[in-house]
């Protein structure tokens, strides 16, 4: 008996040594022979080595990129309880990666997480009860669950209670606290963020306005990957007469290339005058740009573009570690008299969304519910609908539509163009403006 508890203590610790070698292997930068340690591991049930194995399998790290076996090996460490591969395999179902799409399991993973005190799992987990899926819709269950992530450090939950907040979505909207928030989800690295104080600090929202602030905000967000947080700072580098334009052209391409619509008809505009040296030159500092930290950049096809040399490609990496979805209601300004409404809670499509619906690109927002008695629910509109355009207003993301209801009259008609959620076919619907109330 003696003889097997020694030789079982013995595998343990070579086991633990062939880990610790694997994660020097990784560290170096050697991911080949990082993985060629762990996979005999993973294979005799090391739930640290099966978790890594799925994430190097997810990112084409050390091994070909396989969804499937990402899924796999994620799958074996989440079974066995492992809190950090619950949340990734319920991002993988959440965007139906190497596994089924599936709302309610995303939903079921991430709760398991979630519970063991994994900030990434509380902070998707409440994006899902904002949206109501995979699990009824339950605003204050949401505030709670990014409450617990933001003090588990998840800056993307401070920036999403902050949406929240700022829209009054479960209760009276209060922009002070909004913006509190958004400065701290900003000062944890969250893009997002960053480019929302920027536009504070643009705009003088109660504080203020300091350009050299929003500046310095904007530029954090664009060096993330953030496509308004590129498009903003491009903007301002256009207008301060940069010694170097072409600079703040490559930010607004960079914007565009990430399918942001404004920024497309802003470099159309600026690049018409360039000479062919000079889109030489843009093509290059597009083609040799990489996000900064853990950033994300997600060019639509075509890219990079075809004068880019071929050996500075920047690529697009889909990752299953972590979400930012902002969900928010569609209201305007808290100071008017008469705020325009049209009832709808909305969310920003992700691209991985837009790719399980077979869409080319993620043009809209979706509309997570309509309130009871609303007038955009009277007039049809549904749950998935992609909400495309508002009257003159074309919608690329939350903001977009914030921004165009503001502009409405109450008791007014607006025409809203939508993509069918059962059918994906693209109608127009005549809705009536209402008053927005507390």
């Amino acid at each position: 008996m003696r003889k097997l508890a020694l030789l079982l203590f013995l595998v343990v610790r070579m086991a633990h040594a062939d880990l610790q070698e694997a994660g020097a292997e990784f560290e170096k930068g050697n991911y080949l022979e990082a993985a060629k340690l762990l996979a005999p591991l993973a294979k005799a049930g090391d739930v640290r080595a099966q978790l890594n194995l799925g994430s190097m399998y997810s990112t084409g790290l050390g091994v070909p990129k396989d969804a499937a076996l990402a899924a796999y090996w994620t799958r074996k460490a989440a079974q066995a309880g492992n809190p950090k591969a619950q949340a990734n395999l319920g991002l993988l179902s959440l965007h139906g990666i190497g596994t089924p799409q599936s709302d309610s399991a995303a939903a079921k993973w991430l709760k398991l997480a979630a519970d063991q005190g994994n900030a990434g799992a509380q902070n998707t987990l409440g994006v899902l009860f904002t949206e109501g899926r995979g699990v009824p819709q339950d605003f204050s269950l949401a505030r709670k669950l990014f409450d617990s992530a933001i003090r588990g450090g998840e800056a993307a939950a401070a920036n999403n209670l902050a949406h929240m907040i700022e829209y009054g979505i479960g209760d009276k909207p209060d922009l002070q606290a909004a913006l509190g928030l958004y400065a701290i989800a900003a000062e944890s690295g969250d893009a997002a963020a960053q480019n929302r104080v920027g536009l504070a600090h643009l705009n003088g929202e109660l504080r203020p306005k300091n350009l050299a602030l929003a500046k310095e905000w904007f530029q954090r967000s664009a060096t993330q990957g953030d496509r308004y947080g590129q498009f903003h700072f491009g903007k301002l580098l256009a207008a301060e007469n940069a010694i170097a334009p072409l600079q703040a052209i490559m930010w607004i391409s960079l914007s565009a290339a990430q399918g942001y619509s404004d920024a497309q008809s802003e470099l159309d505009a600026r690049t018409q005058s360039l000479s062919q040296d000079q889109r030489q030159q843009l093509s290059e500092l597009i083609a040799q740009w990489r996000p900064a930290g853990n950033g994300k950049f997600n060019p639509a096809n075509g890219w990079p573009p075809a004068t880019a040399t071929a050996t500075a490609t920047a690529t697009a990496t889909a990752t299953a570690t972590h979400i930012t979805i902002s969900s928010m209601e569609a209201s305007a300004s808290k100071t008017a008299v008469k705020r325009p409404s049209l009832g709808l809670i909305v969310y920003d499509l992700h691209p991985e969304l837009a790719k399980a619906w077979g869409l080319s690109k993620p043009a809209g927002v979706v509309v997570a519910t309509t309130k009871k008695g609303s007038t955009a629910g009277q007039a049809g509109i549904a749950r998935d609908d992609i909400i495309l355009r508002v009257g003159p207003h074309g919608i690329e993301k939350v903001t977009d539509l914030v921004r165009a209801t503001a502009s409405l009259t109450p008791g007014t008609k607006v025409p809203i163009e939508i993509r069918r959620a059962s059918s994906r076919s693209v109608e127009e619907v005549l809705v009536e403006v209402a008053e927005q109330t507390d």
